[in-house]
């Protein structure tokens, strides 16, 4: 699950092959829908995100990791996220000096959590993947 733009929470997934990647990026949210100096698009930095009770492997923040078929996009830090109550808690969270700025952990989420629900590649589109991996 990869996090761009602002304001987003990512509250109670199960993921068990699949990280949260909070990601830098090559542009702000503000100017994502201009296109670049390359005549492409940006991928605006996460600002503003809290990520909490989640079940998954592992989370990544402000990394700038390929994903496949992906671009290595810098530039703009991950900005203000928020890590909350994830599980298990020897969850490796894996912060980039550099490419996050002013991320706190937390132990515990007070929070609401909505119930889990199963999606299906039929859910996400007809392309979606079984799992994905990343290379760095």
């Amino acid at each position: 699950m990869v996090i761009y733009g602002d304001g987003n929470k990512v509250i109670g997934n199960v993921l068990d092959k699949t990280p949260i990647i909070v990601r830098n990026g090559n542009t702000t949210q503000d100017k994502a829908t201009k296109k670049l100096s390359s005549g492409k698009y940006g991928h605006p930095a996460a600002h503003n995100t809290l990520v909490a009770a989640n079940q998954v492997v592992d989370s990544y923040i402000g990394v700038g990791v390929r994903v496949p078929g992906g671009g290595n996009y810098s530039g703009f830090p991950a900005e203000d996220t928020e890590l909350e109550g994830n599980l298990p808690q020897g969850i490796q969270d894996r912060i980039k000096e550099g490419e996050e700025k002013d991320t706190v952990k937390k132990g515990r989420y007070n929070g609401e959590v909505s119930p889990t629900v199963e999606l299906t590649p039929a859910d996400v589109g007809p392309k979606a993947p079984e799992s994905a991996s990343l290379t760095e």
